[in-house]
């Protein structure tokens, strides 16, 4: 791991050579990592196959004139069983000045690495080291201003990912507010290293703040406009498009007595032009739930119910479906991102809240028991649907089925530093899933996934 020796030998002389300098600035080093063993007998859920991200990958073809469609339908095909370990980790330099105005923050990423292969191998050398944030900070203005590669924030289904851009927060009592611009994409020219103008910018407006003692709500208004020309990150596109699209929303938390919960509604609107002539409209909407009841100091059990619309009819000009820009959302074990060990190693189904354009409905019940100050159980019992129906494989029937899902998580502190933990996710496949098991069309009736692990944080 050259690169990442390289970082933090240079982390370690800056701290050095300004330690003297008590005048200016105070220095600290942060970090985490994750490791994690897992076991699954259908190693399709690992490929993380649907990515979040403005990308339009989800969207309809429109009469064959707009962007062929992209989907993923290897999901539950009959896959081998598979047994892996892996790495993942994460160190943040950060600088103050003395004066608390002014703040520097430098994180990178390496992960996360399958022991054993290329990058985790029997010489531990990676070239897969990422920055992960790269930003300053002002106080100014009765709040303050932070520039550079930071993380966005906005909503756990919108956008939660790091960004390159300007924001500025404050608070007016009660009332925190923050104004932001990102760019999300804008290509060099391979040969004259020039802009090209292919400009992905975002703006939003976000408020949030404590209406009583028993609720506080937000609002928030995303803008996107997007150009893109044949090709965006790693994502290649049938044809030249324009887009530009919004996202407006209300979210909250409340608690009466021993009730608790919270909730999101979001609309996603807006549309594309392709340079084919052809139009198309985007109207998506998200809705999530939970109510839950403290049952005494140690446990706690709630209902979840999340709808993510989804596209009904792939040949009209209307996106149904929502779409996020990038998030890592918690929807159980085994098809989503950051609800386990293996999710938080980059090993899912779906970041986003969707299968493919057809989008997504969870019914959960869940309970959470700690045992003792140091022994913490949680489990649920979850429904999985697409909120349209699937169609991919004419031989069966359509149908929004994915099945019945239960989840086991179990947490032991070892110290204030680090977490012991295990995990059990079970997926028994409905209807639905056939029409995402690949040319077969036959699915694995049962699936399961099983991850031991430590997370340790400075």
């Amino acid at each position: 791991m050259k690169k990442t020796f390289l970082y933090l030998i240079v982390a370690a002389v800056l701290s050095l050579s300004l330690a003297g300098a008590a005048s200016a600035f105070s220095f600290d080093l942060h970090g985490s990592m994750l490791n994690t063993m897992t076991s699954t007998n259908n190693a399709n859920t690992l490929k993380d196959q649907l990515k979040s991200g403005i990308t339009d990958i989800f969207t309809n073809n429109t009469n064959g004139n707009g962007k062929t469609a992209n989907y993923w339908n290897t999901v539950f095909d009959e896959g081998n069983s598979v047994f892996y370990a892996k790495t993942k980790v994460r160190l943040r330099f950060e600088g103050k000045s003395d004066d608390g105005r002014a703040k520097f923050v430098y994180g990178f990423e390496g992960g996360g690495y399958y022991w054993g292969d290329t990058n985790f191998d029997l010489s531990g050398d990676s070239k897969t080291t990422e920055t992960r944030f790269a930003y300053a900070q002002l106080a100014i203005l009765n709040g303050k201003i932070t520039a550079g590669l930071q993380k966005t924030g906005l909503n756990q289904w919108v956008w939660t990912e790091t960004a390159a851009g300007l924001k500025y927060q404050t608070e007016i009592k009660d009332l925190k507010l923050t104004v932001a611009w990102f760019r999300g994409y804008d290509e060099f020219g391979s040969t004259s290293k020039k802009l090209a103008n292919n400009n992905d910018d975002f703006f939003f407006l976000k408020t949030e703040g404590r209406v009583n003692n028993n609720l506080n709500l937000g609002f928030f208004g995303l803008y996107d406009h997007l150009n893109k020309e044949k090709k965006y990150g790693t994502e290649d596109y049938a044809v030249n498009y324009t887009a530009r699209y919004y996202w407006l929303g209300i979210n909250g938390k409340f608690k009466a007595n021993k009730i608790f919960g919270n909730f999101d509604a979001i609309y996603n609107g807006g549309y594309m032009d392709f340079n084919s002539g052809t139009h198309m409209t985007r109207r998506g909407y998200l809705g999530n739930l939970t109510v839950g009841y403290k049952i005494n100091d140690r446990f706690k059990a709630s209902l979840n119910t999340l709808y993510v619309s989804g596209d009904d009819n792939p040949s009209d000009d209307t996106a149904n479906n929502f779409d996020s820009v990038d998030v890592d959302i918690k929807c159980g074990i085994v098809l989503f991102t950051k609800d386990s060990l293996s999710g938080n190693a980059d090993n899912f189904v779906s970041d986003g809240p969707f299968i493919n354009d057809k989008g997504l409905i969870n019914i959960a019940l869940q309970g959470e028991y700690q045992i003792d100050p140091k022994n913490k159980v949680r489990a649920a019992v979850r429904k999985l649907y697409t909120a349209e129906d699937m169609n991919y494989i004419a031989s069966k029937p359509k149908s929004n089925d994915i099945g019945y899902e239960f989840d086991l998580w179990y947490a032991y502190k070892y110290n204030k530093n680090v977490v012991l933990k295990a995990e059990f996710g079970y997926l028994v496949t409905g209807d639905g899933a056939d029409q995402l098991a690949g040319p077969s069309g036959n699915a694995d009736n049962n699936i399961y996934q099983t991850s031991v692990g430590m997370v340790l944080k400075f």
